[in-house]
């Protein structure tokens, strides 16, 4: 059971570490930039500057807690505590496990040739993310201090690089050539072009569609709640909450988000949510970024249902755990990751996102500008 659990929550857990990690993270970008056009926006960096931090330490609980859970505590006392026959029987069991994952990972063979290609890829497109806009580099006449210098400043963002990327694969061989000086001595085949690392009709039949709609919608909802002038009467209604500090509205609220995404897809939660939460943030006059960014990563923390997150759902699958032990397991993770994450934003979030004060590509609706999120 423990191995099952840790397989579904290291997977919702490990979304929060990049922007691509999760469709709510996805979701959060586009609607800071739907909403505050004028922001510098949430891009994979500075995203992964809060996000990775906050996973380790989430991923360090749940392993904690997992072992305590199913192990009874063992892994604290070590191996001076597995002696005589329980050491024998334990030790026995860890060879036969090694064995098995030793025997799968022969069975996959070494690398192919296409697979090293996508490989290759996808870590260049990580690097294209990382140094497309490196705002910790201020450079004189106030343009991008990364590859995004060439251009426009606004025109290159992180979807470029994706676009490159995937265009790239749809002319990549996906073998070797094997003709002039490509060609071994051994090659008796005909000289013929390989075909793609990618083509069309695969990606029609394997691609979400059902994904880019929900996201779709997810757009469509941030931006009427501004053209319909929902959010100039959120923002008045708001402003009874002027009198809370900041760190408890943010603690009710991803409290609110974490169990409700458990009865709900934490796509449609954050779709629905974080269009309200950006209007709440100019209503109260706090950063924007204090209320969106931990809303969007409580849409991650779905440990106690099989309906909350794909990963719980394909687990529970199996058969092997029930809904009594994902709740009891899940319900004492949620709440430590939720301190984790309230703690995160009020620390180290605050100088990263500059939370301390009300930006000026906002608008304060409130009347009274707070400049104490954090305390």
């Amino acid at each position: 059971k423990g191995v099952l659990l840790c397989i579904c929550y290291s997977a919702n857990i490990g979304g929060i570490a990049t922007l691509t990690g999760t469709v709510p993270n996805v979701l959060a970008a586009e609607t800071v930039e739907i909403m505050f056009p004028k922001s510098p926006g949430i891009d994979f960096s500075n995203w992964f500057s809060f996000g990775f931090p906050t996973m380790v330490i989430t991923l360090v609980l749940a392993w904690i807690w997992l072992q305590w859970l199913f192990l009874d505590g063992s892994f604290i006392s070590g191996c001076t505590s597995q002696r005589g026959c329980r050491g024998s029987c334990q030790s026995s069991q860890n060879d036969a496990a090694y064995k098995a994952v030793k025997r799968q990972y022969d069975d996959l063979g070494p690398f192919s040739f296409a697979e090293m290609v996508v490989l290759g890829h996808f870590v260049l497109l990580v690097l294209l993310w990382f140094f497309r806009d490196m705002k910790f580099i201020h450079l004189e006449n106030g343009q991008a201090a990364g590859w995004t210098y060439f251009f426009v400043r606004g025109y290159v963002t992180d979807s470029t690089a994706v676009i490159l990327i995937s265009t790239v694969l749809f002319f990549w061989p996906s073998r070797p050539p094997n003709f002039l000086c490509c060609r071994s001595d051994g090659d008796t085949n005909p000289p013929e072009p390989a075909p793609p690392i990618l083509d069309w009709p695969t990606v029609q039949a394997l691609f979400p569609w059902e994904v880019i709609l929900l996201l779709g919608g997810g757009f469509a909802i941030a931006d009427g709640v501004q053209v319909s002038g929902l959010s100039d009467w959120l923002g008045q209604s708001f402003r009874v909450l002027d009198g809370f500090p900041p760190a408890a509205i943010v603690l009710i609220i991803t409290i609110i988000i974490a169990f409700l995404t458990e009865f709900s897809s934490n796509t449609s939660t954050a779709a629905i949510f974080l269009p309200v939460l950006g209007t709440l943030a100019e209503g109260i006059c706090v950063h924007p970024y204090y209320l969106i960014i931990p809303a969007t990563i409580a849409c991650s923390f779905a440990f106690m249902l099989p309906v909350a997150t794909p990963p719980n759902a394909i687990v529970f699958s199996y058969g092997r755990i029930n809904v009594v032990d994902m709740a009891k397991c899940g319900l004492v993770l949620n709440l430590a990751c939720i301190v984790v994450l309230n703690v995160a934003i009020n620390t180290y979030g605050v100088p990263l996102y500059h939370l301390h004060q009300f930006p000026g590509w906002a608008t304060c609706s409130g009347g009274i500008t707070n400049t104490t999120t954090a305390n």
